[in-house]
């Protein structure tokens, strides 16, 4: 199997031994007069995902500087006021060796948090854990 992952055009490089994805319904619950609970069916919500992973010392890229590109992806930055962030490309694709695609993901997500995590006796490693959910721009569809 192939896999491949990028966040804004940065290629992931020690892929994740599971991705979580989470897809909901906004289903609503009532309780009718003496006929008990019943549920209306409700429409999708945005799915999220949880990408847990590290970044190798020994790499190509450094872990430092994969750390310094995706906090710019949200906008840290030393400015006193801090910037709104947008949306960023998430790309994931699993393919067999004869190129059949099982599993792709190419949307546009927001960063809800990220967490960075230094294991001891592991110097130089930073692991990490990303959460993100898929945006939908605002909007009417124009009939």
């Amino acid at each position: 199997e192939l896999y491949h992952m990028k966040l804004n055009g940065i290629e992931i490089p020690i892929l994740p031994e599971n991705l979580k994805e989470m897809i909901q319904m906004d289903n609503k619950k009532y309780d009718t007069f003496g006929k008990g609970e019943r549920v209306l069916p409700g429409k999708e919500k945005l799915h999220t995902w949880a990408i847990s992973s590290y970044f190798p010392r020994d790499g190509k890229v450094s872990p430092t500087r994969y750390k310094e590109d995706i906090e710019k992806i949200i906008g840290r930055t030393d400015e006193k006021e801090p910037q709104p962030i947008r949306p960023v490309r998430f790309a994931l694709a699993r393919e067999l060796e004869d190129g059949t695609i099982i599993f792709s993901i190419n949307t546009k997500v927001l960063i809800e948090s990220i967490e960075w995590e230094d294991r001891k006796g592991e110097p130089g490693d930073l692991y990490y854990t990303i959460k993100l959910i898929e945006y939908k721009e605002f909007g009417t569809d124009v009939i």
